[in-house]
């Protein structure tokens, strides 16, 4: 009997034990697993290659949400989901200047970088243009210019991002803006909208209206209008704006639950063996070189909320 109560109780001092040694490794793994989290706005074959590679590298695993630049800054705004998530891949450089500029990345080390921010990290650059599949023969002249767009003929014709869910369509937005100032352009917006037939959710979308034949023209980012090139469309891309370009940029979350992880990756994209995997499937220009800040897209938090507001009162 006596042997059966020792045997109960030394049962229940290790059963004690091993509760405690689970409740605290359980609250010890997330920062100690090699498992992460992460919002991705850049193209998934691009994001998936790169993460990948990265973890045969460092023997981890991960999943995403693919998500716009917009909505993940909007999700962002609650700190349970800034908990949740480890990794920002891709999306446009004012997303993640939002995101600093609320005070939600970390500082992060990369050895080589061309600006001067310390928690946003821009890897490639993209530029606007307009893409067409050569079809109808009374069709001579496709439009070379934003004044071009708004010939009546392209009336119902043209399929644009919407900046309100889309990156890419705030930096449409944003470009219209730095380019006409903003009189002329609250009144080139009001007319554009009469040409437009849709608004999509991606930037990526009115590629696939033309593609498809559902629309005859599409404004987005050349890089996305690439991907069908080379898939075999006989698609034609003309840059609107060739001295301003759009920055793609990676960052990591001050609350982020596994930010080693997080840190490591970042590093690892900017590293040789990162950007030689990056060059292999990108659509855009790496950046190798510093560009002039009137070069590149950068508006802050505030000045984008006021672009949009003009942009949904024409």
């Amino acid at each position: 009997m006596r042997h059966f109560i020792l045997g109960v109780l030394l049962f229940g001092v290790f059963l004690t034990g091993g509760l405690f040694i689970f409740f605290l490794s359980s609250s010890e793994s997330v920062q100690n697993s090699k498992h992460f989290v992460v919002y991705m706005a850049t193209r998934e074959e691009v994001g998936t290659t790169l993460l990948d590679t990265f973890c045969q590298k460092y023997n981890c695993t991960y999943e995403y949400v693919k998500l716009s630049s917009e909505e993940i800054v909007s999700r962002m705004e609650s700190s349970t989901e800034r908990e949740q998530v480890d990794l920002i891949l891709g999306g446009t450089l004012d997303a993640h200047l939002a995101m600093s500029e609320a005070g939600y990345l970390k500082n992060v080390k990369v050895n080589q970088t061309y600006f001067p921010f310390s928690n946003v990290f821009p890897y490639e650059m993209e530029q606007i243009a307009i893409s067409w599949i050569d079809g109808p023969p009374f069709i001579r002249q496709y439009p070379q210019t934003w004044e071009e767009l708004l010939d009546l003929k392209w009336a119902g014709k043209i399929v644009l991002p919407d900046p309100n869910h889309s990156g890419t369509g705030m930096a449409i937005l944003e470009t219209i803006f730095l380019e006409m100032g903003e009189e002329q352009a609250k009144d080139y917006i009001k007319r554009l909208k009469t040409q437009v037939s849709e608004w999509t959710a991606t930037g990526y979308a009115p590629s696939t209206y033309v593609a498809s034949g559902d629309a005859l023209l599409g404004i987005n980012f050349v890089g996305d209008q690439v991907i069908f090139k080379e898939a075999g469309y006989d698609m034609n891309s003309h840059i609107l704006s060739k001295e301003l370009y759009s920055l793609n940029a990676v960052s990591t979350l001050q609350s982020a639950p596994n930010s080693v992880l997080a840190e490591q990756f970042i590093q690892y994209l900017f590293s040789e063996e990162g950007r030689k995997e990056l060059e292999s499937v990108s659509t855009g220009q790496l950046i190798s070189t510093s560009i002039e800040e009137d070069k590149y897209l950068r508006t802050t938090p505030d000045m984008r909320e006021h672009y949009l507001k003009l942009f949904n009162r024409q």
